[in-house]
């Protein structure tokens, strides 16, 4: 029977075949249909992404909102169950499939000495504090201040300036220092350092926006993996739904883009959704009308010219004043 997976047909950014190669290559395509086959969980996954304070079922409820004949809303432990059986895996073969820079124009891409600038860096997420993630997952060591209070997740991700796409990413215990996980994605080239603002931008928009400051669902370790590559996989989708809308206007840069538009508009589109079984809803052209309508203001030049100290109470950026 048809179930709740249809984010794949209002994105053209993760597909449904792309969703099955994926549970493929990880050994996650079931042999049997269940009510809740592997590519409606990898789809609930994504979606639960997008609706980062609303539980398993409300979820489901918004996905199936549009459809013409009511569902029945599987009972969460089905749903858990269901999300047990998927594993990580196969999110983070889609991660594979999904991430790399987005097509723009050459005048939108940022590039130095002919070459793509992308920039790496690192964060943190907090998982609830339970004991199956403490076991790998540990708090940050009791400072002045006391105990962390959740176990934490390092985050480490290579992004594609200008566009903000995700070019690779790898994650796991705090435990581990950020330049042990940096070295598995990239060098990071210091004459490019001023450039590393952009990741801080993607970071925020992870953490404050998608997930609204939120702790994740995941209450053991393969959960909290699972949901961490779903995360980066809707955030690839967004942004290179972003990135398909302003190809056509080489004038305009990807930054001005605005990700909360283009995150509620997505939103709004999967619990809008009509004829999603037999056709494909244009959410790219969606996001493109919402971007175009609501652009941000151009970015501001970062570089200034450097400032001299004149003595301990003048300063000038060019020339002594007298």
């Amino acid at each position: 029977m048809f179930a709740a997976g249809h984010l794949g047909e209002l994105t053209q950014a993760v597909p449904f075949d792309l969703v099955d190669e994926a549970l493929a290559s990880a050994g996650g395509l079931q042999q049997r249909v269940r009510r809740l086959p592997s590519r409606v969980v990898v789809h609930l996954l994504l979606a639960g992404a997008l609706f980062t304070g609303t539980g398993w079922t409300g979820i489901w409820s918004r996905l199936t909102a549009s459809l013409s004949v009511p569902l029945p809303v599987p009972a969460g432990s089905s749903i858990t169950a269901a999300m047990r059986q998927v594993g990580p895996k196969p999110l983070k073969a889609l991660f594979d499939l999904a991430k790399g820079p987005a097509a723009v124009t050459a005048t939108q891409m940022t590039r130095f000495a002919g070459r793509l600038v992308v920039t790496i860096d690192g964060t943190q997420i907090a998982l609830p504090d339970t004991p199956a993630n403490l076991s790998v997952f540990p708090k940050a060591k009791t400072g002045p201040n006391g105990p962390a209070g959740y176990p934490m997740l390092r985050l480490v991700t290579l992004t594609a300036c200008g566009t903000r796409t995700l070019m690779d990413a790898a994650f796991g215990t705090d435990a581990t220092g950020e330049l042990t996980y940096a070295r598995d994605l990239i060098t990071a080239l210091v004459r490019l350092y001023r450039e590393r603002w952009e990741i801080e931008t993607s970071y925020c928009e992870l953490k404050s926006t998608v997930l609204g400051g939120r702790v994740p669902r995941g209450r053991h370790p393969a959960a909290a993996t699972q949901e961490t590559w779903a995360l980066l996989v809707a955030y690839q989708a967004l942004r290179t739904a972003m990135s398909d809308a302003v190809p056509h206007r080489p004038d305009i840069d990807p930054d001005r883009a605005a990700f909360t538009i283009t995150l509620n508009t997505a939103r709004d589109q999967i619990i809008r959704a009509t004829g999603i079984i037999h056709t494909r809803t244009d959410l790219v052209g969606q996001i493109g009308t919402a971007i175009l309508n609501g652009l941000l203001p151009a970015r501001r030049d970062r570089s200034r010219p450097r400032v001299k100290s004149r003595g301990p109470w003048r300063r000038t950026a060019d020339r002594r004043t007298v």
